[in-house]
């Protein structure tokens, strides 16, 4: 799982310097279908190409998020800003009283394709990632 998360982050860091940004109407039909049967209040779109993905970043009701669609509509995989309070007991605890972290900058939710759900904190320059019930899965400086 650990080698599963840093190959995710090599992989969107080095497809997001290789990206390249989209009008709405260059993206396949199939692709802007399933995300408006998705997100139909997306707000803010943006789209980029990467390799052979199609990312896009939007508002949904405030909140922010992105999806990763493959060429045929399929979702690859979703991530949603959540607030800090949303994430599970076991990690917030884990950050604040053995990491000891000032503040939780940033929360984020993590669906894959398979519906995996795993949680991304980030805290004073480090990336933690969690599972779906707060245990500890990584962590990588920023």
């Amino acid at each position: 799982m650990k080698a599963t998360w840093l190959v995710s982050l090599v992989c969107f860091i080095s497809a997001t310097a290789f990206s390249q940004n989209l009008k709405s109407h260059e993206v396949p039909y199939v692709i802007l279908d399933r995300f408006a049967i998705l997100y139909p209040d997306a707000k803010q779109v943006q789209w980029e190409y990467q390799t052979g993905m199609y990312h896009v970043k939007f508002r949904n009701r405030k909140l922010r998020g992105s999806a990763m669609f493959y060429l045929n509509g399929e979702v690859q995989q979703t991530e949603t800003g959540i607030s800090v309070t949303a994430l599970p007991k076991k990690a917030s605890t884990f950050l604040t009283d053995k990491v000891q972290v000032k503040k939780i900058q940033e929360a984020v939710i993590v669906e894959d394709e398979a519906g995996t759900i795993t949680f991304l904190a980030e805290a004073d320059h480090i990336a933690y990632q969690f599972d779906h019930v707060g245990e500890l899965i990584g962590r990588k400086e920023l």
